[in-house]
């Protein structure tokens, strides 16, 4: 656990620092009275619609959890599931690649007396249905809105490719895992002689057992998932308009500075554009890149003074606003873990 502790905060003081060197850079040059004044004339009912939408967002997640482990036969509360996907939006937005969340969910899990091969299964599958729809976007996104994508992300398009491409090979390798057990265990017991051979990994045997344990684990949750599809496709649907109601937020930002030029569905095919190019980039929640795709694509959208203002609403509500709304749920429920211990 110290080993974890002394992590998170590598990548907090991590997070912290490239947050800082993006926005000095961003905001270096800029009139920060008239951005102010900008934001403050912005319209609440829509700003309140975005922060509506995130809470949404982190929701759906807490939904299709508690949805999958019941179906699984391990029930866990509905206000447990929510506490888990704040827990994972906090880590995955202070970590590369947002590959802190998932553990650290598992951790909290654990804690509650979870069945960890259900959660982590539950997780997988979470994160297969998050990546394919992105995928599904990705793919809407370049033959419905071809033309305006094209047009507004011009060179960049190559970030939208790579993001496509990455989600592609990501999602195949976490179906193969569930579904093709088999091939992956014999990769896995190759990996574990390589290491063990090389004194990598100490105790061959106990390492071997763990992975048999997670195997037929995930062997029980793909038998039961293939005789239960029905499963997967309500995930899928979920998560879809999970993923749509965090695009709104640029939409209804949009709105609050009284532009009504563009329409909803063009807003959203733009920002899902560019939350496909970041989402496979090894910087906590694409920082930087997020916010230069924005200030470059919605240039023309977000007229004369009102992009900068626009970037930092958007990005201040779809992503640091939440997270810091999650952060704060975060030391509430340590605290709470940490009074229970001792009481204990």
């Amino acid at each position: 656990m110290k080993k974890n502790n002394k992590k998170n905060i590598c990548n907090a003081i991590f997070f912290l620092f490239i947050v800082g060197i993006t926005f000095y850079l961003l905001l270096k040059d800029q009139e920060m009275p008239l951005i102010i004044d900008s934001i403050r004339r912005a319209n609440t009912f829509y700003i309140v619609l975005g922060f509506a939408a995130v809470i949404f967002f982190v929701c759906c997640e807490a939904v299709i959890i508690h949805y999958m482990m019941r179906k699984l036969h391990s029930p866990t509360r509905v206000r447990s599931c929510i506490k888990y996907s704040f827990i994972g939006f906090f880590f995955s937005c202070i970590t590369p690649s947002a590959t802190g969340g998932q553990p650290a969910q598992l951790y909290y899990m654990k804690q509650d007396k979870a069945n960890l091969g259900v959660a982590s299964l539950v997780l997988l599958e979470v994160t297969i249905a998050y990546k394919s729809i992105l995928i599904i976007l990705g793919m809407m996104v370049l033959t419905i809105k071809k033309k305006i994508v094209f047009h507004y992300l011009g060179k960049n398009v190559y970030f939208l490719y790579f993001g496509i491409v990455m989600n592609i090979v990501v999602v195949l390798w976490l179906a193969m895992l569930i579904f093709r057990t088999k091939t992956v265990r014999k990769l896995a017991y190759k990996l574990i002689s390589f290491f063990a051979s090389r004194k990598i990994i100490k105790d061959k045997e106990k390492t071997v057992r763990k992975t048999d344990t997670a195997f037929s684990r995930y062997n029980e949750g793909a038998l039961f998932l293939n005789s239960n599809k029905k499963i997967m496709v309500n995930v899928f649907l979920i998560t879809f308009v999970q993923r749509i109601a965090m695009f709104l937020v640029t939409y209804f930002v949009y709105r609050s500075f009284g532009l009504s030029e563009y329409g909803v569905v063009d807003i959203v095919a733009l920002q899902s554009a560019i939350s496909i190019a970041v989402d496979m980039l090894p910087l906590p929640g694409g920082i930087g890149v997020s916010e230069n795709l924005f200030l470059i694509i919605f240039r023309k959208i977000f007229k004369g003074s009102l992009i900068m203002p626009g970037m930092l609403l958007s990005r201040g509500i779809s992503y640091y606003g939440l997270l810091i709304i999650s952060a704060i749920i975060m030391i509430v429920v340590q605290i709470r873990y940490n009074y229970r211990t001792n009481k204990a």
